[in-house]
């Protein structure tokens, strides 16, 4: 990779990536084993998703958008599940476009998940609540994420971070047995001592995606910035528009921590990345 020094430090330091090629960026990124990325467009994610995954990162890229306050809007279970695979470990990146990143939302419950580990207590009526209160569905069997089903001492969960299902065995109040199973075969493939659960809703809060921790990343602020505002003028036309569901687009920016200088390529701020 032929770079300068003194950018390759700035790129690092600052936490933001302009001016250079496609595979420069990946290449840049992959310095970090988590990260949360904003590009400007669909097309530069997709061309940051392939390159991390490339050298060997797993990524998700989020697009989704809320009209309105429901938390347990079916359009953001994309939103749910990356945020709650990326604080589980699972992901290595988060790359959001504008409208997905301006979402407010509660992030204490997701810093807060329903643990279950073996060998503990639980009563089985207060989790069929918390389950609910998390978002999910009781429903005979599990089919799909944010399902549970409850059939006398064997608790099934399907995960909005995972890609199978949980199967929880109890011993009266006592977890007994944890294991990954096949929804479609029902049969236990994997037994895990614990595992946290994720909420399948998304709340509103005052939190947005650079709350996530790890290392905030910018690709190509200005047209981002420019995405922004476009993307807010054009919507606010729309009947069913609530700008406190939104961040605003100078208050996206300082959660950042950057401002980029268009004029000179520069920084306006030194306080960036720290």
């Amino acid at each position: 990779m032929n770079l300068p020094k003194k950018l390759f430090d700035d790129i690092l330091s600052h936490h933001v990536i302009s001016g250079v090629g496609e595979g420069e960026k990946c290449l840049l990124c992959g310095q970090f084993d988590h990260a949360v990325l904003l590009c400007a467009d669909f097309v530069s994610a997709g061309k940051l998703k392939r390159g991390l995954e490339a050298l060997g990162k797993t990524c998700q890229i989020v697009t989704s958008s809320r009209e309105g306050k429901d938390g347990e809007d079916k359009n953001l279970l994309p939103y749910v599940s990356a945020i709650s695979a990326y604080l589980s470990g699972t992901l290595n990146y988060v790359i959001f476009l504008p409208y997905s990143a301006m979402i407010k939302f509660d992030l204490d419950i997701f810093l807060n998940p329903f643990k279950f580990e073996e060998g503990k207590d639980y009563l089985l009526d207060q989790v069929a609540e918390k389950l609910v209160a998390f978002g999910y569905e009781r429903q005979s069997l599990v089919a799909e994420s944010g399902q549970f089903a409850l059939r006398g001492d064997i608790l099934d969960i399907f995960p909005t971070s995972a890609e199978k299902p949980v199967r929880i065995e109890f011993f009266g109040d006592t977890i007994e047995k944890i294991s990954i199973f096949d929804a479609k075969s029902m049969k236990n493939e994997e037994k895990i001592s614990y595992f946290s659960l994720f909420p399948n809703i998304l709340p509103f809060g005052q939190d947005n995606i650079f709350t996530l921790g790890g290392v905030n990343i910018v690709d190509e602020p200005k047209r981002v910035q420019d995405e922004i505002e476009l993307l807010l003028s054009s919507y606010k036309v729309t009947s069913t528009f609530d700008k406190s569901n939104y961040v605003s687009a100078e208050h996206l920016f300082e959660k950042a921590d950057y401002i980029f200088d268009n004029r000179g390529g520069g920084y306006e701020n030194d306080s960036i990345g720290k």
